[in-house]
């Protein structure tokens, strides 16, 4: 399921889609966890839930907002990409509780780089040659974006309270969209910063009602 879920995320990337509000529709696989964990554990799923859903879903629609309402494939392909996430999220998070954290990693890893590798053979054209500087971004963004964020999300989902772990995991949307509005230039229409304070405010109600119950 990582596996799809990065390939998934690459994709809406590849054609088009913008940092900023493609990391705040991933982050709404926090809400979409509660549903896979009802769907597959059965687990109660609390009222702050049903409170927190519709001002996402609010959100989401003022992202599509474009000389109209539509959701881009783009778009649709980071949803499908973070209900991914989510379903990877529930299943990790009691996998990780079970399993040393280094084999769990290097199992998922190899994993999403055999799929990935498969998937690139049949549907990619491989270049001849590679520059220097792409081998070194590569190598970038395989060891540190990639194994040493795992290996820090891992041990964290280990030694830290769960909800705990998504009250922090929420500001990566936040840094991100600020990464790609300064870094990249990448324009933020009104709308689309109104769809992220929306979402942004639905992830901290839910999680944050979550971290105080449980105090």
């Amino acid at each position: 399921m990582q596996s799809t879920n990065v390939i998934l995320w690459i994709l809406a990337i590849s054609i088009g889609g913008q940092l900023g509000e493609g990391s705040f529709i991933m982050s709404l696989s926090v809400l979409m966890a509660p549903i896979v964990g009802w769907f597959f554990f059965r687990e109660r799923r609390l009222v702050i839930f049903w409170l927190s859903l519709p001002i996402a879903i609010v959100g989401l629609a003022f992202l599509s907002l474009s000389n109209g309402w539509h959701l881009n494939v783009n778009q649709l392909w980071f949803l499908i990409s973070a209900l991914a996430q989510a379903i990877f999220f529930v299943f990790n998070s009691r996998l990780v509780q079970k399993i040393a954290i280094l084999p769990l990693i290097c199992v998922q890893m190899l994993c999403t780089g055999t799929a990935s590798l498969i998937i690139s053979v049949f549907t990619e054209s491989w270049p001849s040659s590679i520059s220097l500087i792409t081998l070194m971004w590569l190598i970038v963004s395989i060891v540190i974006a990639t194994i040493l964020r795992f290996a820090l999300q891992f041990v964290g989902q280990k030694y830290v309270p769960v909800s705990n772990a998504a009250i922090i995991m929420i500001l990566e949307p936040v840094f991100t969209t600020l990464a790609g509005v300064i870094v990249y230039l990448e324009p933020m229409p009104w709308t689309k910063w109104v769809g992220c304070f929306l979402i942004l405010i639905s992830l901290l109600s839910y999680r944050g009602y979550n971290f105080i119950g449980k105090k």
